[in-house]
């Protein structure tokens, strides 16, 4: 069975982290080329870094026979650990051939299946001749648990292996008796394209830093040993990680592997492992990034592994169970029967020590190392080995890895490491920063040097060189003490730097670290070792000015920090940054003292930790007190500030305290309030004569006008007062201020405690419009301006007005004090002149003349008391009636006089479809109204006793004759009549034509047809109605109104035949009905009967035929 493969391409982004320094190749050593490797070829790297192809073939197993030579063990089982027992069954999956080149090879399998006794074997063909079967680790290097990693990872598998040039592979499982064979077994095979880069020697930074500190020629050490040259993950075409790895606190040790697999021939090939390798653990295997921290080739080049390794204890999945605190370096190639190259042993050592040292670590020495085990590992969980501090992979794993030549390699890369660290001066304490057992100084050490740090926040800003280890305090004591640390270290260059967040921010000059409050000559003695360095990332170089993350501005300047209020403070100040703000965390500056902040004049300095302020209006500003800048929102006119208590301390001596008024120069004061600042008049609190301050400030407050209705309180009290005239009347609630101004807002002056002080206690200031009571009272009050309560007989008057039904309990004393108002609380109200009906929670504006001169029935109120109650937009149109609380009859209030309505039917043609208004009213308003004639229903029939003529009442004075009780009909006038005392009529004189079919409705012709009225098209009677007899509104809003009539109308008298057609203001003839019907058009034949009087007033126009 065969099985063919396709290619898959990912397409890899080249992002060079933030710190890497690019480095070119080398040409192999002498040694090397000694040794046998075989010299690089030249390579140029492509413009763009080669795409990884991943193709991942399930592989059905099958049994089979063992073949006839055992595997060659190119990265498998320990030779050391008990071989598979006898009956040990073989499985082998099908030859997978592939069109393209295959480079790397791997084998995965589901998570779960499978266990620790199978070996994994895979051959591969080349040139139509295949490999022996080489024997593959089976999860030896697999992740640590808990990390994200492990989260991640999705399938068991093998480790990678290079083939280099192959178009087909097999793959083969030897399993245990009784084990699990792996299932869902698929093969992972990947190639990229060869390309390489031109390349410069690998080696140390180099790098020019700044201006060093000269050290004292005792400080200066004979061979300085440089960071080793490492190829970035940019340059060898890393893609980015899919996870942020975890990072271990510190490293302790490092562990040596091999990738295995043939050879390799030029630096292309090396990285095209690499880009191979990381796909694979990071999409086959489900891994954050490559598994090793770093790699080295047969050349003795570096390459940056997984991201973060070269500054950080990042974990990586190199050696299960000891992943964890170890950098994980890898040879790429096999060395079980040809070793290490010198160039290679050397870049080992180079990369073991540098990391090493950085932690205070020996890599001669011994590491003790906890670890919960893992899969193929030698240790189970929850054990405690003692190791070496630079191990095999196989010391802690059943893996013959890295080789029995590499293994043998182990004791001189030791040696060598151990020889360049001694050459750093880094400390020998198994950590940089250390304190001895039982004492709490930390000291950042080197070989011969102790620093202790006096400044507490420098741990956290040197987190990234470790945790703190702990000694014996002969340890401590056999270092010599070196200048303490505070915020600055100087580097073996002579460079000094500030640290913070694990950032350098490099000193410019002696003059710059001076501002700083140190000099160079502090840090002269002191050369922090190069690893150790390395493990701080490079920030911005440091200025005199810095910026916290709280958006505080310093500048620093001899040893002290002045806080800035703003750049136009910072322009004025004599002295000046010598470059832009760095960001800073606030920790650095907390060894110097405060100095005299950068402030200027016409801002609010405030204190970050009380709230007090300082109004700047001169160098000696005056104080105020948090709750007055808070209240008083000063600083929506004038800037605010921030400052630190220190820097608050720092200010110029106020002169005085604001707590009051501000006085101008020409002797005019200015109150602060909590909407802005105002004016007050000469007569206005007169007591506080106000602090002088600067015109210029008083022009940035802006003050209003002087206010009508004032408030005031002082800053320290929050109790208002209203200031009527010379007294002061305590508010109760703010609801009461609030109906005290009419709407117009609270104006609440801060004035001093004397000027308040000066003015007389009055009563407590009630809310106008508002409801109270006393206590143990049962009278229900409405207030009424600033001195007057009325009575309230339901609560039916305050629903009516909209006035809130809920009430406040006052001060006996305060409602004793109003004066009450001799009438209880009517549904009619006098605001300003103008009546108004309360209905329906609002006030609507009565038409002149509907009440008395005088008001009555209405209630006169007090502006503010009608400012609080809610309006009706529109006048009221409606009739208005008028009753009292305990007699239910009703009154029609019109032409300054109250009508006796009889019955609800009047009520009903008054209105004519509108709202019904009844105002209830105190008996005596009621009362003071004259009485007028009784009313009589409009648009509804009456008769005398001592008559026979039927009238048509019309509004709500005049009487029109009925003619027929036809016309009533036609007209929708119900026909029954109601018989009224002849008094009555007197007041609705008769008119002087009788009614007729057309009505005149104010500008409007309508006819009566079939008990509708309905209106006549324009044009149809003369310009003044005629022969339409004219009505009141009224009247014509108690009928039934219809559609507009379309046809032509026809009129008569009741006393003549003839038939006329109205048309144009006149009447034609009709000569016959046939005429008459043909004008109608097939529609109904609409025929008014008008007086003969009116109809004769219309001139006669041409016969109809």
């Amino acid at each position: 069975m065969r099985i063919t493969r396709s290619c898959v391409v990912l397409t890899l982004a080249l992002v060079a982290p933030v710190g890497t320094t690019h480095v070119a190749w080398a040409a192999p050593t002498a040694a090397a080329s000694a040794a046998g490797a075989r010299a690089p070829a030249a390579a140029v790297r492509t413009a763009a870094t080669p795409d990884v192809a991943l193709d991942e073939v399930a592989v059905p197993l099958r049994d089979a026979p063992a073949p006839a030579d055992a595997p060659v063990l190119a990265e498998g089982r320990d030779p050391d650990a008990l071989p598979l027992p006898p009956g040990a069954t073989r499985l082998e999956g099908p030859v997978v051939e592939s069109d393209d080149t295959v480079q790397t090879v791997g084998i995965t399998w589901a998570e779960g299946t499978g266990d620790g006794a199978l070996d994994a074997q895979v051959r591969y063909l080349s040139d139509g001749t295949w490999s022996p079967w080489l024997a593959l680790e089976t999860d030896a290097g697999g992740p640590d648990p808990g990390t994200p990693d492990a989260a991640r990872q999705r399938r068991d598998g093998t480790s990678s292996l290079w083939v280099g040039d192959a178009d087909g592979v097999q793959v083969a499982f030897t399993v245990a008796p009784g084990a699990e064979a792996p299932q869902d077994v698929e093969v992972a095979l990947l190639s990229t394209e060869i390309t390489g880069a031109a390349v410069a020697p690998a080696g140390g930074a180099g790098a020019v830093r700044g201006a060093a500190v000269p050290a004292p020629a005792a400080a200066v050490t004979a061979t300085a040993a440089s960071a080793p040259g490492v190829v970035t993950r940019a340059q060898w075409g890393a893609r980015a990680p899919s996870c942020t790895p975890d990072t271990a606190s510190t490293l302790v040790g490092a562990v040596v592997h091999h990738t295995a697999g043939p050879d390799y021939a030029s630096p292309a090939e090396a990285m095209a492992q690499l880009r191979n390798d990381q796909r694979y653990h990071m999409d086959s295997r489900g891994w954050c990034d490559l598994g090793y921290n770093i790699v080295v080739d047969k050349w003795g080049t570096l390459y940056e592994g997984r991201v973060g390794s070269l500054t950080s204890p990042v974990v990586g999945v190199h050696a299960g169970g000891f992943n964890t605190g170890t950098l994980g370096v890898s040879v790429l190639g096999t060395y079980t029967d040809v070793g290490f190259t010198p160039a290679t042993t050397d870049a080992i050592a180079r990369i073991v020590a540098w990391r090493l040292a950085a932690y205070g670590r020996s890599p001669g020495g011994e590491v003790v190392i906890h670890t919960n085990g893992g899969e193929n590992s030698r240790y189970g969980p929850n054990s405690t080995v003692r190791l070496p501090v630079v191990f095999a992979h196989r010391d802690v794993a059943y893996t013959t890895c890295p080789g029995n030549a590499g293994y043998a390699a182990m004791g001189a890369i030791r040696a060598r490491a151990q020889q360049i660290v001694d050459g750093y001066g880094t400390s020998r304490l198994g950590g940089t920063l250390v304190r001895a057992s039982g004492a709490p100084d930390v000291y950042l050490t080197t070989a011969t040097t102790k620093h202790r740090l006096t400044d507490a926040t420098m741990l956290d800003a040197l987190r990234p060189l470790g945790a703190i280890t702990v000694v014996q305090q002969v340890q401590v004591d056999q270092l010599g003490d070196g200048v303490p640390v505070g915020r600055f270290l100087r580097d073996r260059d002579g460079v000094v730097a500030l640290v913070e967040r694990g950032r350098l921010h490099r000193v410019d000059s002696c003059a710059e670290l001076e501002a700083w409050g140190r000099s160079c000559g502090d840090y002269g003695a002191m050369a922090v070792p190069d690893p150790v360095m390395s493990l701080l990332q490079p920030g911005p170089d440091l200025t005199t000015a810095y910026v916290t993350p709280q958006w505080q501005y310093f500048l620093v300047h001899q040893g002290r920090r002045h806080e800035i209020t703003d750049a136009e403070a910072l322009a004025a100040w004599p002295v000046q940054s010598n470059g832009p703000a760095v960001e800073l965390d606030a920790s650095v500056g907390l060894h110097l003292p405060y100095g005299a902040p950068v402030v200027r004049t016409g801002v609010v300095v405030q204190d970050r930790a009380s709230g007090d302020a300082v109004l700047l209006d001169r160098p000696a500003g005056l104080r105020l007190s948090a709750s007055l800048v808070s209240a008083s929102r000063i600083t929506d006119r004038l800037p605010l500030r921030p400052l630190d208590p220190g820097s608050m301390a720092a200010l110029v001596t106020p002169r005085g305290v604001l707590d009051g008024a501000l006085r101008t120069s020409d002797g005019g004061r200015v109150a602060l309030t909590a909407g802005g600042a105002v004016r007050l008049t000469s007569s206005q609190v007169p007591g506080d004569p106000g602090v002088p301050v600067e015109d210029a400030v008083v022009s940035a407050l802006s003050p209003a006008a002087p206010a009508s209705t004032l408030f005031a309180r002082t800053g320290a009290d929050p109790t208002l007062f209203l200031i009527d005239g010379s007294v002061r009347r305590e508010v109760l609630t703010m609801d009461a201020a609030n109906a005290l101004t009419g709407g117009r807002g609270v104006v609440a002056a801060f004035v001093s405690a004397a000027g308040l002080g000066q003015l007389a206690t009055g009563p407590a200031a009630l809310g106008p419009g508002r409801l109270v009571k006393a206590p143990d009272a049962v009278t229900v009050y409405l207030v009424d301006g600033l001195d007057r309560l009325v009575p309230l007989p339901s609560f039916d008057q305050a629903l009516a007005a909209g006035v809130p039904t809920s009430w406040s309990e006052a001060p006996a004393a305060t409602v004793a004090a109003y004066r009450r108002a001799p009438q209880p609380l009517g549904m009619l109200w006098r605001c300003g002149g103008t009546d108004h009906l309360a209905r329906e929670g609002r006030l609507h504006p009565l038409p002149s003349g509907v009440l008395p001169a005088s008001g009555a029935p209405a209630q006169a109120l007090h502006d503010l008391t009608c400012a609080a109650a809610p309006r009706a937009a529109a006048t009221w149109q409606a009739p208005v009636f008028a009753r009292t609380a305990d007699d239910p009859t009703l009154y029609l209030l019109t032409d300054a006089v109250r009508r006796p309505v009889p019955t609800m039917d009047t009520v009903t043609a008054l209105l004519g479809g509108r709202p019904l208004g009844v105002a209830t009213v105190p008996a005596a308003a009621l009362a003071a109204v004259p009485t007028g004639p009784t009313v009589l229903p409009p648009g509804r029939l009456v008769k005398t006793p001592d008559r026979p003529d039927v009238l048509l009442v019309d509004g709500l004075g005049r009487s029109v004759f009925l003619p027929s009780f036809a016309v009533a009909e036609a007209l929708g006038v119900p026909t029954t009549f109601t018989e009224v005392p002849t008094a009555w009529t007197t007041a609705y004189p008769r008119a002087a034509n009788p009614l007729s079919q057309l009505l005149r409705c104010g500008g409007t012709s309508l006819v009566g047809v079939g008990g509708v009225l309905r209106p006549l098209p324009a044009g149809t009677v003369a310009a003044d109605g005629t022969p339409a007899t004219t009505v009141d509104t009224v009247t014509c809003g108690a009928l039934r109104q219809g559609t507009p009539l379309t046809g032509p109308v026809f009129v008569r008298s009741a006393g003549d035949p003839t038939l006329y057609l109205l048309e144009g203001g006149t009447r034609r003839p009709v000569t016959t009905m046939d005429a008459a019907y043909r004008a109608a058009a097939g529609g109904a034949l609409v025929v008014a009967v008008v007086p003969q009087p009116a109809l004769d007033r219309l001139p006669t126009g041409a016969p109809l035929r």
